[in-house]
């Protein structure tokens, strides 16, 4: 709003110039009639030089005279106000009160004032040269327009229409360029010092600020001396105990060792001599009370064998074991047996793979091979020592699943010291099992056992497993 009053001043300022010695320079008479002045200031550039600036567009009821602009010679007043001007009217009352306004956003449109009276006509252009020759010839060339006649008077002014409703805000515009900063002033003089406001409510804390670089570290102090020992503090009170922890996992069961030799039986002692049988009482019909034990008295002499009883009497308790008798010498070693008929059992052997390959041959041993049930293409990694001589015959091989489509097949070797033997067979296509129960081969203590897994040519499934059994018989 200061800024609002201020450029009010400064144009009633400029416009007060204007009417009192506008014309001083060119010499011509004040305009002193001027009852309106519709004004464009400029809002922006140095602000020494340009900001603030005035240019006159109207002056009413008589407008100024306007000079010609030099295109076709006419007298038009400026242009209209720029975006980086306002649009300032002053105007003098009916009251006579000089009132200096800023225009706004247009608001609705007033009424129509009176039409003013129509200016005189202009003088009338200089005719162009008539053409020669007769009849009429190509039209010439249009001459020039004569000169504008002078304007005529404005009429009276319209009685000034109702002020229409004042139109809503505009958007505030753009912020003009900052100006460059005129000189400074002369300092005014200090005014009164105005009462102290009140104290506004405090902002809003900012965010902290980044946290600056971790100073360099100081040099060590000198190590006080150490201080005396504090008294022992008195003991706490126990904690409960804690919860019993979870029962651990049960161990595997050890390995059961082996049983130990029996010892040999110590001779058995010599039988004491026999009780003699006392008389059987009659029966009673009564049970008396059982009386208490008699210590054991020391065993009588063997009385002499009566004849036979028809009824057995009852049995004597037995006699106290008597103690070890030594043991009696070794006796002498018996002679050798006869030779025996040899080893001549059969038994089985075998083993199981994984996984053999459709694309070359793969090899395998007993009992699943070293590592369990594997495979490779490395023979000697999978060949067995037989721990005793004997033939191998009887050769039995299942697979997990069939061989493969038609024309595939898989054939399994017997092989000894890593050459094949004629111990084999064939699983062809759909089959899953083949056997050989006409080949045999023998085998020295000692001689290196393995099977050969070779596939087709057209090769069969891939990633089979394998289990195989033989007869061994041992020499």
């Amino acid at each position: 709003m200061r800024n609002s009053k201020f450029l009010v001043l400064v144009l009633l300022a400029a416009a007060a110039g204007l009417l009192v010695v506008g014309g001083a320079a060119a010499k011509r008479k004040p305009v002193t009639s001027a009852l309106s002045i519709r004004m464009c200031v400029r809002l922006d550039g140095a602000v020494g030089t340009q900001r603030g600036t005035v240019r006159i567009m109207v002056v009413g009821p008589k407008n100024l005279p306007w000079k010609k602009d030099g295109r076709k010679h006419k007298r038009r007043p400026p242009t209209a106000c720029k975006k980086n001007e306002r649009v300032v009217v002053w105007r003098i009352t009916a009251g006579g009160t000089a009132v200096a306004a800023i225009a706004g956003p247009a608001g609705p449109a007033g009424a129509t004032g009176a039409t003013g009276a129509t200016g005189a006509t202009g003088a009338t252009g200089a005719q162009g040269p008539a053409g020669s020759g007769t009849g009429a010839g190509a039209v010439g060339p249009a001459g020039p327009a004569g000169a504008q006649g002078p304007q005529g008077n404005d009429g009276a002014p319209g009685a000034t229409g109702a002020s229409g409703p004042t139109g809503p805000a505009g958007p505030t515009g753009a912020t003009g360029l900052t100006g460059a900063t005129g000189s400074v002033g002369a300092t005014g003089a200090t005014g009164e010092t105005g009462a102290t406001g009140l104290t506004g409510a405090s902002g809003v804390a900012g965010p902290p600020g980044p946290q600056g670089p971790q100073g360099a570290t100081g040099p060590t102090g000198a190590t006080g001396e150490t201080g005396a020992t504090g008294p022992t503090g008195a003991s706490g009170v126990a904690g409960p105990p804690g919860p019993q922890g979870p029962q651990g996992e049960t161990g595997t069961q050890g390995l059961q060792g082996l049983t130990g030799p029996q010892g040999s039986t110590g001779p058995t002692g010599a039988t004491g001599p026999e009780g003699a049988t006392g008389a059987t009482g009659a029966a009673s019909t009564v049970a008396g009370p059982t009386g208490a034990t008699g210590s054991v008295g020391p065993q009588g002499p063997a009385g002499a064998t009566g004849p036979a009883s028809t009824v057995p009497g009852p049995t004597g308790p037995a006699g106290a074991t008597g103690p070890v008798g030594p043991s009696g010498a070794q006796g002498a070693t018996g002679p050798q047996g006869p030779a025996g008929s040899g080893g001549g059992g059969a038994s089985v052997i075998g083993g199981t793979a994984k996984s053999i390959r459709k694309l070359f041959p793969t090899y395998f041993g007993l009992f699943g091979s070293p590592g369990m049930n594997s495979v490779g293409t490395d023979e000697s990694a999978l060949q067995w020592p037989m721990p005793a001589a004997g033939t191998v015959s009887n050769l039995y091989v299942r697979l997990s699943e069939s061989a493969g489509a038609a024309g595939t097949s898989y054939t399994f070797t017997i092989r000894k010291n890593g050459s094949s033997t004629g111990v084999a067979c064939t699983a062809v296509a759909a089959a899953s099992t083949c056997s050989d129960t006409s080949g045999s081969v023998t085998f020295a203590a000692g001689d290196l056992i393995s099977v050969q897994a070779s596939p087709s040519a057209t090769p069969p499934a891939d990633n089979l497993d394998v289990a195989w059994t033989a007869k061994f018989a041992g020499s």
